[in-house]
């Protein structure tokens, strides 16, 4: 009996202390040790500049962090670990310290300038960034940090980038004392398989290009205590390796220590060539899913660039690769919404089928994409994709003029755009019912159909090839452009026109080719190399976007 009540005695203090344990995990705010050495060597600014940071750093957490979220907290301990650090008699982080330890936030300060605060932290980072000083690098490196934690920005995400490459990156877990002197924290969990559908364009060898929604997939790496444990399998564009730093370093701000969690992504189609900016969403998507915050939905695509304050940002080729993602039997997909205009391209060039063969919704912040993309979505978004779903069933083979006589068809499309205000196929849907048919192409898209309309005939732009530039050819090249005219955006005419006299003389060399009059093939020679740099010119005078023209000009 004495035992019994021994053991019941031992596991009762084990629970007790297991309990604790669990509440100091669950503490949202813990005071940072601020012995680890950061900098890595003395700092030279003076006592006076210190002062002001460390009490702008401290305004800057009081009057601009709302703390409503469990990462607010962690933005806390990393500032004020700094700012303490910088002076370590500052009053004002001290007060948020106190106060925080005890559960309490400070209320903001009336009289508190962001704009000044801001511009301290920036002026002392500016001037350490620019000294001999690596510790004095190394700081500035940390004031771009903290700006990006409560206020980021382009112009600050590019300078702490700039200092990344330099060798100079913050270490969190360091400054606010998690590091310890045994390495630094292991890396985050990572879950054995997660998938998200992004989608990407690829050129066939007729000139025209083609939509494809591609398997993202993340698996556990090997782990790492410092930098990214993040990496891609494979062979990647320099454009995609940036967009997938840009994820990591969003990721991290959402989810502690993200970037040192050890994943390895891949692709589906693993043997193709991969580039450019819009996969940035999907990785970051991919990344929070990996290390547990929500799993993703089967049904769904996404495309879109991304940034460091969460942005959604444009990319190109959207209304292809959205009819790519129907093709490959998605039930929705996610495109940004400063791309939303693009979809009118697809109702020009493919009728109101473009709108009913897949649901398009917007986002223009991660927030939005994951609302979107996430397996268990919000009860107001399951509602009118099921809706819209019924719709598509009920309107088969009918144009929205048709199908929305009917009152109450209407009126459930409605429905479905007041519970989905970002569901894009609703909004035209119920535009084309009212008779606001668009006519006309964007001029980037009336610019690809254009170069498109050029078949076989576009080798000629890279690698011309006499046997691919027939009559033939030509003939196809000429009755496509005169196409893309009527319904194209006008200000394209100059290029279309060049487009189609490049093509001519394309013929007009690769005839000549075969013939022995020397002359006569310099001729058709030098008259195809103008017609090819009259080409280039057209461009650049409607779009001053230098990758833009590469892509068009280069042939696959």
């Amino acid at each position: 009996m004495n035992v019994i009540k021994r053991w019941f005695g031992i596991v009762g203090i084990v629970s007790v202390l297991l309990a604790t344990a669990a509440a100091a995990e669950e503490k949202p705010y813990v005071t940072a040790d601020l012995k680890s050495q950061i900098f890595k060597g003395e700092i030279t600014l003076d006592k006076a500049d210190r002062q002001k940071t460390a009490m702008a750093l401290a305004g800057l957490l009081r009057n601009e962090v709302l703390f409503t979220h469990k990462q607010d907290y962690l933005t806390a301990r990393r500032i004020i670990g700094l700012a303490l650090r910088l002076d370590k008699d500052n009053v004002d982080a001290a007060a948020m310290d106190a106060a925080l330890r005890e559960d309490h936030v400070l209320k903001p300060v009336k009289q508190w300038s962001k704009e000044e605060g801001l511009g301290q932290v920036r002026k002392v980072a500016e001037m350490e960034r620019d000294t001999k000083n690596k510790p004095d690098q190394m700081l500035a490196a940390y004031l771009y940090g903290a700006i990006m934690m409560v206020a980021p920005d382009d112009a600050c995400a590019k300078e702490a980038a700039a200092l990344k490459k330099a060798g100079f990156a913050p270490v969190w877990y360091w400054a606010d004392g998690r590091g310890g002197n045994s390495g630094g924290l292991p890396a985050p969990e990572v879950r054995d398989v997660c998938t998200v559908r992004g989608l990407v364009v690829s050129r066939l060898s007729d000139g025209n290009y083609h939509g494809k929604a591609v398997e993202i997939i993340a698996t556990p790496g090997k782990a790492t205590s410092f930098g990214s444990g993040i990496k891609i399998i494979g062979e990647i564009g320099r454009e995609m390796q940036i967009a997938l730093e840009e994820a990591t370093r969003l990721a991290k701000n959402r989810h502690e220590g993200a970037d040192r969690a050890a994943i390895e992504i891949s692709f589906s189609d693993k043997y193709s060539p991969k580039d450019g900016g819009s996969a940035g969403t999907a990785f970051t998507l991919l990344i929070l899913s990996a290390v547990g915050d929500f799993d993703l939905a089967t049904d769904a695509a996404i495309t879109g660039d991304i940034t460091v304050d969460g942005k959604v940002r444009p990319v190109g080729a959207v209304p292809t690769k959205v009819h790519g993602a129907a093709l490959d039997k998605c039930r929705l997909v996610s495109i940004p919404t400063s791309n939303i205009k693009q979809m009118e391209d697809a109702i020009v060039l493919r009728g109101a089928a473009a709108m009913w063969e897949i649901q398009v919704l917007s986002s223009d912040t991660l927030d939005d994409a994951i609302a979107v993309m996430r397996k268990d979505r919000d009860a107001k978004l399951v509602e009118a994709l099921r809706l819209f779903d019924e719709l598509r069933t009920e309107c088969a083979g009918k144009e929205p003029e048709q199908a929305f006589a009917v009152a109450a068809t209407r009126s459930k499309m409605a429905r479905v755009l007041e519970l989905a205000p970002n569901h894009v196929s609703a909004k035209y849907l119920l535009q084309l019912a009212d008779g606001k048919r668009p006519t006309r192409l964007s001029l980037m898209t009336t610019l690809d159909e254009g170069f498109a309309a050029m078949g076989v005939m576009r080798s000629g732009l890279q690698q011309p090839r006499a046997e691919l530039a027939t009559a033939t050819a030509l003939d196809a090249a000429s009755r496509g452009i005169a196409a893309i005219k009527k319904i194209g955006d006008p200000t394209a005419a100059p290029v279309l026109d060049a487009i189609l006299n490049f093509c001519v003389a394309y013929e007009i060399w690769a005839k000549d080719s075969h013939v022995l009059d020397l002359q006569d093939k310099s001729i058709a020679a030098e008259e195809f190399r103008a017609k090819h740099r009259e080409l280039v010119a057209a461009l650049a005078k409607v779009t001053t976007d230098r990758e833009v023209i590469d892509q068009w000009l280069h042939a696959e």
